[in-house]
C-alpha cells in the first residue's frame, strides 16, 4: 500500500512538471527568435503574408517609418508576394548586433487589372538582402536593409 502512495505522488508531480513545462513553453513570445538566420526566415515568412503589423513588431523604432513606408507601398501594387530558394549568411554577429545576408528569389504577383481586366503579372527576381539586426530586450530587430538585385 506504502508503495501505491508513492507511486501516486511520483505521478502526480511528474504531470504538474509536463503541465508547467508545456504552458511556459506555449506562453514564450514568438518574437524571441533565437538566432539572426531565424530571425530573417521569420521576417520573410510575415512578408509574404503581407503583415505589416507583423514586420513593425520585428522593427526597431528608428526603422518603422522607412519599413511603414516602403512595404505599404509594396502590398498596395501586388496581390501576393513569396519567395523561394533561401539561402542566408551571417556575415558578423556581436551579442548586440548582427548582419545577415540572404539571398533568394522574390515572387510578386499584380492583381488582375479592373479597369482593362487581363491576368495578373507575376514577376521573378534574384534578390541579394542584406540585414542589419540590433538586439533589444533580449530580442532581434530590424534596424536597416540594403536591398540589391541577386546574381
Amino acid at each position: 500500500m506504502r508503495n501505491l502512495g508513492f507511486l501516486k505522488g511520483a505521478f502526480t508531480a511528474m504531470l504538474v512538471l509536463i503541465i508547467t513545462f508545456c504552458f511556459l513553453s506555449s506562453c514564450r513570445s514568438s518574437e524571441s527568435i533565437s538566432s539572426p538566420e531565424a530571425f530573417v526566415k521569420t521576417w520573410l515568412e510575415a512578408w509574404k503574408s503581407m503583415d505589416i503589423d507583423k514586420m513593425l513588431s520585428l522593427t526597431a523604432d528608428s526603422y518603422k517609418d522607412e519599413v511603414q513606408r516602403f512595404y505599404g507601398r509594396e502590398f498596395i501594387s501586388y496581390a501576393k508576394v513569396d519567395y523561394q530558394d533561401l539561402k542566408t549568411q551571417v556575415l558578423n554577429q556581436t551579442p548586440q548586433e548582427a548582419t545577415v545576408q540572404a539571398t533568394f528569389l522574390a515572387i510578386l504577383e499584380s492583381g488582375s487589372n479592373p479597369i482593362f481586366g487581363g491576368p495578373s503579372m507575376v514577376t521573378k527576381s534574384s534578390v541579394k538582402h542584406t540585414y542589419k539586426l540590433v538586439r533589444e530586450n533580449d530580442k532581434w530587430l530590424l534596424k536597416s536593409i540594403l536591398r540589391e538585385p541577386g546574381t
